[in-house]
Protein backbone atom coordinates (compact mmCIF):
# COMPACT_ATOMS: atom_id res chain seq x y z
CA UNK A 1 0.00 0.00 0.00
CA UNK A 2 1.19 3.55 -1.27
CA UNK A 3 0.84 6.14 1.96
CA UNK A 4 1.82 9.12 -0.14
CA UNK A 5 -1.31 9.64 -2.18
CA UNK A 6 -4.14 11.92 -3.78
CA UNK A 7 -7.87 11.41 -4.87
CA UNK A 8 -8.54 13.71 -7.61
CA UNK A 9 -12.66 13.30 -7.95
CA UNK A 10 -13.08 15.02 -11.48
CA UNK A 11 -16.05 16.45 -12.82
CA UNK A 12 -16.38 16.39 -16.19
CA UNK A 13 -19.86 17.65 -16.68
CA UNK A 14 -17.90 20.16 -19.25
CA UNK A 15 -13.92 21.15 -20.42
CA UNK A 16 -14.35 24.24 -17.90
CA UNK A 17 -15.47 22.59 -15.09
CA UNK A 18 -13.20 19.29 -15.37
CA UNK A 19 -10.44 21.79 -15.15
CA UNK A 20 -11.97 23.34 -12.80
CA UNK A 21 -11.99 20.22 -10.75
CA UNK A 22 -8.54 19.60 -11.17
CA UNK A 23 -6.90 23.02 -10.01
CA UNK A 24 -9.46 22.60 -7.34
CA UNK A 25 -7.62 19.76 -6.19
CA UNK A 26 -4.15 19.87 -7.00
CA UNK A 27 -3.35 23.64 -7.53
CA UNK A 28 -0.81 25.20 -9.88
CA UNK A 29 -1.89 28.45 -12.07
CA UNK A 30 -4.78 27.76 -14.17
CA UNK A 31 -4.88 29.45 -17.79
CA UNK A 32 -7.66 28.94 -19.22
CA UNK A 33 -8.01 25.15 -19.98
CA UNK A 34 -4.08 24.64 -19.00
CA UNK A 35 -2.88 23.65 -15.42
CA UNK A 36 0.93 24.61 -15.10
CA UNK A 37 3.66 25.01 -12.40
CA UNK A 38 4.42 22.91 -9.20
CA UNK A 39 0.94 21.60 -7.68
CA UNK A 40 0.65 18.95 -4.74
CA UNK A 41 1.51 16.38 -7.31
CA UNK A 42 4.98 17.69 -8.44
CA UNK A 43 5.32 19.95 -11.49
CA UNK A 44 2.68 19.50 -14.22
CA UNK A 45 1.69 21.30 -18.05
CA UNK A 46 -1.80 20.27 -18.71
CA UNK A 47 -3.56 21.44 -21.49
CA UNK A 48 -6.66 20.41 -23.27
CA UNK A 49 -7.99 21.35 -26.95
CA UNK A 50 -11.74 21.17 -27.10
CA UNK A 51 -12.78 23.90 -30.39
CA UNK A 52 -15.30 20.90 -31.79
CA UNK A 53 -18.14 19.66 -30.33
CA UNK A 54 -18.01 16.52 -28.89
CA UNK A 55 -14.57 15.63 -28.94
CA UNK A 56 -11.79 16.45 -26.36
CA UNK A 57 -7.88 16.70 -27.01
CA UNK A 58 -5.76 16.49 -23.94
CA UNK A 59 -1.96 16.62 -23.94
CA UNK A 60 -0.44 16.21 -20.19
CA UNK A 61 3.25 15.85 -18.91
CA UNK A 62 3.71 15.65 -14.89
CA UNK A 63 7.01 15.01 -12.80
CA UNK A 64 4.94 12.77 -9.79
CA UNK A 65 6.10 13.11 -6.01
CA UNK A 66 2.43 11.62 -4.95
CA UNK A 67 0.68 8.80 -6.16
CA UNK A 68 -2.51 10.17 -7.83
CA UNK A 69 -5.64 8.25 -7.53
CA UNK A 70 -8.15 9.66 -10.54
CA UNK A 71 -11.57 8.86 -10.64
CA UNK A 72 -14.64 10.41 -12.96
CA UNK A 73 -17.78 10.76 -10.81
CA UNK A 74 -19.83 13.23 -12.68
CA UNK A 75 -19.82 12.26 -16.96
CA UNK A 76 -23.23 10.09 -16.78
CA UNK A 77 -23.87 11.03 -20.72
CA UNK A 78 -24.68 8.44 -22.96
CA UNK A 79 -21.56 6.14 -25.02
CA UNK A 80 -18.48 8.40 -24.07
CA UNK A 81 -15.33 6.52 -24.80
CA UNK A 82 -12.21 7.59 -23.13
CA UNK A 83 -9.10 6.45 -24.43
CA UNK A 84 -5.24 7.36 -22.91
CA UNK A 85 -1.48 6.92 -24.30
CA UNK A 86 1.53 6.41 -22.28
CA UNK A 87 4.29 8.27 -24.48
CA UNK A 88 7.03 7.77 -23.27
CA UNK A 89 8.55 5.73 -19.85
CA UNK A 90 6.18 5.68 -17.22
CA UNK A 91 3.31 3.12 -15.94
CA UNK A 92 -0.60 3.98 -15.67
CA UNK A 93 -2.42 1.24 -12.98
CA UNK A 94 -6.04 0.83 -14.19
CA UNK A 95 -8.35 -0.55 -11.08
CA UNK A 96 -11.23 -2.24 -12.70
CA UNK A 97 -12.47 -3.83 -9.75
CA UNK A 98 -10.33 -7.18 -10.20
CA UNK A 99 -7.84 -7.68 -7.40
CA UNK A 100 -4.77 -7.33 -10.02
CA UNK A 101 -4.25 -3.50 -11.15
CA UNK A 102 -4.26 -3.47 -15.38
CA UNK A 103 -0.73 -1.76 -16.81
CA UNK A 104 -0.26 0.36 -19.33
CA UNK A 105 2.69 1.09 -19.94
CA UNK A 106 5.08 2.58 -22.57
CA UNK A 107 3.34 3.28 -25.86
CA UNK A 108 -0.09 1.64 -24.52
CA UNK A 109 -3.14 2.82 -24.84
CA UNK A 110 -6.29 2.26 -22.24
CA UNK A 111 -9.73 2.55 -23.87
CA UNK A 112 -13.23 2.42 -21.73
CA UNK A 113 -16.34 3.87 -21.77
CA UNK A 114 -17.71 6.67 -19.11
CA UNK A 115 -20.19 3.82 -18.12
CA UNK A 116 -17.04 1.35 -17.20
CA UNK A 117 -15.94 2.75 -13.16
CA UNK A 118 -12.57 3.10 -13.78
CA UNK A 119 -9.96 4.36 -11.12
CA UNK A 120 -6.86 5.28 -13.00
CA UNK A 121 -3.78 5.31 -10.66
CA UNK A 122 -0.70 7.33 -11.35
CA UNK A 123 2.10 6.22 -9.41
CA UNK A 124 4.85 8.54 -8.00
CA UNK A 125 7.99 9.21 -8.25
CA UNK A 126 7.64 9.21 -12.35
CA UNK A 127 7.45 10.99 -14.96
CA UNK A 128 4.72 10.58 -17.39
CA UNK A 129 3.45 11.85 -20.48
CA UNK A 130 0.09 11.34 -21.43
CA UNK A 131 -2.37 12.18 -24.66
CA UNK A 132 -5.91 11.79 -23.78
CA UNK A 133 -8.88 11.40 -26.10
CA UNK A 134 -12.77 12.16 -25.05
CA UNK A 135 -15.39 11.21 -27.78
CA UNK A 136 -18.97 11.64 -27.37
CA UNK A 137 -21.78 9.46 -29.19
CA UNK A 138 -21.97 11.25 -32.49
CA UNK A 139 -18.46 11.83 -32.86
CA UNK A 140 -17.39 7.70 -32.54
CA UNK A 141 -20.91 7.41 -34.75
CA UNK A 142 -19.17 10.09 -36.91
CA UNK A 143 -15.42 8.37 -37.34
CA UNK A 144 -17.19 4.83 -37.70
CA UNK A 145 -18.23 5.61 -41.10
CA UNK A 146 -21.77 6.76 -39.46
CA UNK A 147 -22.10 2.93 -38.58
CA UNK A 148 -25.12 2.96 -35.50
CA UNK A 149 -23.79 -1.07 -35.38
CA UNK A 150 -20.71 -0.65 -35.22
CA UNK A 151 -20.61 1.74 -32.51
CA UNK A 152 -23.13 -0.16 -30.50
CA UNK A 153 -21.50 -3.25 -30.79
CA UNK A 154 -17.63 -1.15 -29.36
CA UNK A 155 -20.03 0.81 -26.71
CA UNK A 156 -21.41 -2.76 -25.72
CA UNK A 157 -18.20 -4.42 -24.88
CA UNK A 158 -16.38 -1.25 -23.15
CA UNK A 159 -19.53 -0.69 -20.86
CA UNK A 160 -17.84 -3.83 -19.06
CA UNK A 161 -14.30 -3.99 -20.36
CA UNK A 162 -10.84 -2.12 -20.35
CA UNK A 163 -9.12 -2.80 -23.63
CA UNK A 164 -5.21 -1.89 -23.34
CA UNK A 165 -3.33 -2.46 -27.05
CA UNK A 166 0.34 -1.59 -28.35
CA UNK A 167 0.17 1.67 -30.58
CA UNK A 168 1.17 1.23 -33.73
CA UNK A 169 4.06 3.17 -35.31
CA UNK A 170 1.90 5.14 -37.49
CA UNK A 171 -0.28 6.23 -34.56
CA UNK A 172 2.94 6.97 -32.54
CA UNK A 173 4.15 9.08 -34.83
CA UNK A 174 1.14 11.32 -34.96
CA UNK A 175 1.35 11.95 -31.27
CA UNK A 176 4.70 12.76 -31.52
CA UNK A 177 3.41 15.72 -34.47
CA UNK A 178 0.64 16.20 -31.51
CA UNK A 179 3.03 17.19 -28.71
CA UNK A 180 5.59 18.76 -31.09
CA UNK A 181 3.21 21.70 -31.88
CA UNK A 182 1.74 21.59 -28.51
CA UNK A 183 5.40 23.20 -27.74
CA UNK A 184 5.30 25.32 -30.47
CA UNK A 185 4.10 28.64 -31.39
CA UNK A 186 2.98 28.15 -34.83
CA UNK A 187 0.14 29.97 -36.17
CA UNK A 188 -3.35 27.99 -36.14
CA UNK A 189 -1.76 25.91 -32.82
CA UNK A 190 -5.09 24.55 -31.65
CA UNK A 191 -6.68 24.25 -34.84
CA UNK A 192 -3.64 21.69 -35.76
CA UNK A 193 -3.72 20.02 -32.63
CA UNK A 194 -7.42 18.78 -33.13
CA UNK A 195 -7.02 17.90 -36.42
CA UNK A 196 -4.11 15.29 -36.02
CA UNK A 197 -6.44 14.60 -33.03
CA UNK A 198 -9.43 13.42 -34.93
CA UNK A 199 -6.79 11.70 -36.98
CA UNK A 200 -5.68 9.49 -33.64
CA UNK A 201 -9.08 8.80 -32.57
CA UNK A 202 -9.98 7.52 -36.06
CA UNK A 203 -7.05 5.08 -35.97
CA UNK A 204 -7.59 4.16 -32.54
CA UNK A 205 -11.39 3.76 -33.18
CA UNK A 206 -10.26 1.33 -36.09
CA UNK A 207 -7.85 -0.82 -34.17
CA UNK A 208 -10.06 -0.69 -31.40
CA UNK A 209 -13.08 -1.72 -33.40
CA UNK A 210 -11.27 -4.55 -34.95
CA UNK A 211 -9.97 -6.18 -31.81
CA UNK A 212 -13.38 -6.15 -30.02
CA UNK A 213 -15.04 -7.24 -33.08
CA UNK A 214 -12.64 -10.35 -33.42
CA UNK A 215 -12.98 -10.94 -29.58
CA UNK A 216 -16.82 -10.85 -29.89
CA UNK A 217 -17.52 -12.75 -32.91
CA UNK A 218 -15.60 -15.50 -30.85
CA UNK A 219 -18.98 -15.72 -28.35
CA UNK A 220 -20.70 -18.75 -30.36
CA UNK A 221 -22.67 -16.53 -32.68
CA UNK A 222 -25.21 -14.99 -29.93
CA UNK A 223 -28.11 -12.88 -31.62
CA UNK A 224 -28.74 -9.27 -30.97
CA UNK A 225 -31.98 -10.09 -28.78
CA UNK A 226 -30.19 -12.72 -26.72
CA UNK A 227 -27.33 -10.47 -26.20
CA UNK A 228 -29.99 -7.55 -25.15
CA UNK A 229 -32.01 -9.91 -23.00
CA UNK A 230 -28.32 -11.17 -21.32
CA UNK A 231 -27.61 -7.38 -20.65
CA UNK A 232 -31.35 -7.01 -19.29
CA UNK A 233 -30.32 -9.88 -17.09
CA UNK A 234 -27.16 -8.03 -16.22
CA UNK A 235 -28.79 -5.37 -14.88
CA UNK A 236 -31.18 -7.34 -13.09
CA UNK A 237 -28.46 -9.07 -10.80
CA UNK A 238 -26.88 -5.43 -10.28
CA UNK A 239 -29.95 -3.42 -8.89
CA UNK A 240 -30.44 -4.10 -5.43
CA UNK A 241 -26.64 -5.36 -4.00
CA UNK A 242 -28.88 -6.44 -0.86
CA UNK A 243 -31.02 -8.68 -2.60
CA UNK A 244 -29.03 -10.73 -5.42
CA UNK A 245 -31.36 -13.43 -6.89
CA UNK A 246 -29.96 -16.65 -7.03
CA UNK A 247 -29.57 -18.40 -10.16
CA UNK A 248 -32.37 -20.65 -10.38
CA UNK A 249 -34.86 -17.31 -9.80
CA UNK A 250 -33.22 -16.02 -12.07
CA UNK A 251 -33.36 -18.71 -14.60
CA UNK A 252 -37.37 -18.72 -13.79
CA UNK A 253 -37.44 -14.75 -14.34
CA UNK A 254 -36.45 -15.06 -18.03
CA UNK A 255 -37.59 -18.25 -18.54
CA UNK A 256 -33.68 -19.76 -19.48
CA UNK A 257 -32.00 -22.98 -18.34
CA UNK A 258 -29.44 -22.54 -15.75
CA UNK A 259 -27.05 -24.29 -17.49
CA UNK A 260 -27.86 -21.95 -20.51
CA UNK A 261 -27.54 -19.16 -18.41
CA UNK A 262 -24.66 -19.82 -17.05
CA UNK A 263 -22.68 -20.80 -19.71
CA UNK A 264 -24.06 -17.86 -22.12
CA UNK A 265 -23.97 -15.00 -19.35
CA UNK A 266 -19.66 -15.78 -18.83
CA UNK A 267 -19.92 -16.02 -22.56
CA UNK A 268 -20.93 -12.72 -22.55
CA UNK A 269 -19.20 -11.12 -19.78
CA UNK A 270 -16.16 -13.01 -19.59
CA UNK A 271 -16.80 -13.86 -15.90
CA UNK A 272 -19.38 -16.81 -13.67
CA UNK A 273 -22.12 -14.43 -12.88
CA UNK A 274 -21.35 -14.52 -8.94
CA UNK A 275 -17.68 -13.65 -9.76
CA UNK A 276 -19.04 -11.32 -12.10
CA UNK A 277 -21.15 -9.58 -9.66
CA UNK A 278 -18.68 -9.84 -6.54
CA UNK A 279 -15.89 -7.68 -8.66
CA UNK A 280 -18.38 -5.24 -9.43
CA UNK A 281 -19.40 -4.97 -5.05
CA UNK A 282 -15.76 -4.64 -4.79
CA UNK A 283 -14.82 -2.02 -6.95
CA UNK A 284 -17.81 0.02 -5.42
CA UNK A 285 -16.53 -0.36 -2.31
CA UNK A 286 -12.92 0.26 -3.00
CA UNK A 287 -14.33 3.61 -4.59
CA UNK A 288 -16.43 4.82 -1.48
CA UNK A 289 -13.97 3.81 0.73
CA UNK A 290 -11.06 5.74 -1.13
CA UNK A 291 -12.92 8.30 -2.57
CA UNK A 292 -15.61 8.97 0.53
CA UNK A 293 -15.36 9.55 4.03
CA UNK A 294 -18.30 7.24 4.27
CA UNK A 295 -18.26 4.89 7.46
CA UNK A 296 -16.68 1.81 6.41
CA UNK A 297 -19.54 -0.66 7.99
CA UNK A 298 -22.28 2.04 6.26
CA UNK A 299 -20.49 0.97 3.03
CA UNK A 300 -20.25 -2.58 3.42
CA UNK A 301 -24.18 -2.73 4.35
CA UNK A 302 -24.53 -0.73 1.15
CA UNK A 303 -22.91 -2.95 -1.12
CA UNK A 304 -24.71 -6.07 0.17
CA UNK A 305 -22.88 -7.23 3.39
CA UNK A 306 -24.46 -6.76 6.74
CA UNK A 307 -22.03 -8.08 8.87
CA UNK A 308 -18.58 -6.23 8.10
CA UNK A 309 -16.27 -8.94 9.22
CA UNK A 310 -17.67 -10.84 6.40
CA UNK A 311 -17.41 -7.69 4.19
CA UNK A 312 -13.93 -7.24 5.49
CA UNK A 313 -12.74 -10.73 4.51
CA UNK A 314 -14.37 -10.80 1.13
CA UNK A 315 -12.34 -7.72 0.45
CA UNK A 316 -8.98 -8.65 1.14
CA UNK A 317 -9.54 -12.00 -0.64
CA UNK A 318 -10.42 -9.79 -3.95
CA UNK A 319 -7.67 -6.46 -3.45
CA UNK A 320 -4.75 -8.72 -0.68
CA UNK A 321 -5.51 -5.81 1.58
CA UNK A 322 -8.03 -5.27 3.82
CA UNK A 323 -11.20 -1.94 3.56
CA UNK A 324 -9.60 -0.16 6.80
CA UNK A 325 -5.83 -0.57 5.38
CA UNK A 326 -7.47 1.54 2.51
CA UNK A 327 -8.92 3.83 4.82
CA UNK A 328 -5.77 4.34 6.74
CA UNK A 329 -3.92 5.23 3.74
CA UNK A 330 -5.91 7.49 1.94
CA UNK A 331 -5.51 11.02 1.84
CA UNK A 332 -8.65 13.12 1.14
CA UNK A 333 -8.83 16.12 -0.58
CA UNK A 334 -11.53 15.79 -3.27
CA UNK A 335 -14.49 16.65 -1.04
Amino acid sequence: MIKNKTNILLDSTTIDSLYASIHQNIGGERVGNRIIGNTILGNVNLESFNHIQDFNISINHMTLNKTAHIYNNADNSEGNVYMLVVKGDGTVLANTGERKLKEVKKNELIVYSNINKVILEFPMNQSLSLVGLRLNREQLISLLNHSEDAYQEMITYLNENVLIDQITSETLHIIEEIIKIQNSTVIGRSSIIIGKGLELAGRFLTQVYHKIHNQRSNINHISQEEMELYHEIKDYLLQDYENIPTISSVAKEFGIGETKLKERFKSIFGKPIFKFITTHRMLDAHRLIEMTDTPISRVAKEIGYPHLSKFSMVFKKHYGYTPSELRKNTVINAY
